[in-house]
């Protein structure tokens, strides 16, 4: 009996070892584990990185291979990538220091997009103001008119029919009115597409580096999609 009680805590005692060295071998294999996963991410973050710096320090090299509208482009990139840059440190700063200057946050890039973005506006402000419905203009004539405006009478001189009327001649004629409207309608349409392109082009940079500082090389369908998803 006494042999078998002995043999019974030599068997606890030897569980209790390997249980106590298993339970420190689990904490010493998650320890390890954690590390390695800790490392395996700070890896893949820095060749990330690594990536959008290279590609930042290799523009010498591209903008010399380039011509022509190529350089125009790569130096474009360029100014783009540096404003992101600029906008994400201070970002950045907000984040880390809550006493950071809000002030200094780069507003002149909002209001230059407002502006770039109005500038078709301008363009509708001649067809908003000089049409059928306002009743400012209802009563002005072009200089030089010689229209009797359905007046009545065979004696009556249109300088006599437009001061009867109450109409007014201006200081434009209506071959200069012509050219004025031909010019505005040419702007409007020119400044669409230039405003629409630049604001395009601008977002394919945006997601290009967005591509890169994630590690992609290249753009592809998908980087789009998953852009639009994270705004």
């Amino acid at each position: 009996y006494r042999s078998l009680t002995k043999h019974d805590i030599r068997n606890e005692f030897k569980q209790g070892q390997f249980k106590e060295k298993y339970s420190d071998y689990e904490i010493n294999n998650n320890k390890k584990n954690g590390d390695e996963f800790i490392s395996t991410y700070e890896d893949i973050n820095e060749k990330n990185i690594n990536v959008l710096d290279n590609y930042m320090k290799d523009y010498k090299k591209r903008y010399s291979k380039k011509k022509w509208l190529g350089k125009l482009d790569c130096y474009c990139e360029k100014r783009i990538f540096d404003k992101i840059d600029h906008i994400q440190n201070i970002a950045e700063k907000l984040q880390k220091n809550k006493k950071f200057n809000k002030n200094k946050i780069p507003r002149k890039y909002i209001y230059g997009l407002i502006i770039l973005g109005s500038i078709p506006f301008f363009g509708l402000v001649i067809p908003a103001f000089f049409n059928d419905y306002n009743p400012l203009i209802k009563n002005w004539c072009f200089e030089g008119c010689t229209s009797l405006h359905d007046k009545k009478g065979t004696d009556i001189s249109a300088d006599d029919a437009h001061q009867q009327l109450g109409l007014t001649r201006t200081a434009i004629d209506k071959d200069t009115w012509n050219i004025i409207t031909t010019a505005n309608s040419v702007f409007l349409y020119v400044s669409t597409v230039i405003v629409l392109f630049v604001l395009i082009y601008v977002l394919r940079k945006v997601i290009k580096y967005s591509c890169l500082k994630d590690g992609k090389r290249k753009m592809c369908a998908k980087a789009y999609f998953d852009f639009i998803k994270k705004l």
